[in-house]
Order: C-alpha cells, then structure tokens, then sequence
C-alpha cells in the first residue's frame, strides 16, 4: 500500500507541474502528451527498481493504444491506467 501512495504522490506532483502542457489546448497531439509524461515520469520518479518496475516495457506497450485520432478523455484514461 506504501508504494502505491508513493507512486500516486510523484503522479500528482508530475501533473500537477505539467498542467498547461497536457490540458491546455482542445486539440491535443495524443502522440506527443504521451511522450511528453512517459519522459517526465522517466526522470523524475525515483521508485522505479523498488517496485520492480520496468518503465521501458511500460512505455512499448502503453505507446501502442496512442494514435493521432485519441481524444484527450481517452488519454487520460490510458495515462491513469499506465501509472
């Protein structure tokens, strides 16, 4: 339960500082945000050998459900479901 609330409070930290990057614009390049976090997660969350997490394979298989036409309700969803 302790890695958890550690993942969701670096989660929280990291959107929280990317707000106007990921939610301003109503039209979202799908692609891009997700790049974007997947490389804002890479370098700041620190955790990711204590959970025996391998972010790279965390990235392939997220990276295949983004494509130009995912609306930015979808890309909330698949981020949420990445972290």
């Amino acid at each position: 339960m302790k890695r958890y609330f550690l993942l969701l409070l670096a989660m929280e930290f990291i959107l929280t500082g990317c707000e106007k990057i990921y939610f301003h614009e109503k039209s979202v390049n799908s692609e891009y945000v997700f790049e974007c976090f997947w490389k804002e997660v890479d370098r700041n969350f620190s955790f990711f050998s204590y959970l025996n997490l391998n972010w790279d394979s965390v990235h392939t298989v997220y990276q295949q459900k983004i494509n130009q036409n995912t609306t930015p309700k979808e890309l909330s969803r698949i981020l949420g479901e990445m972290i």
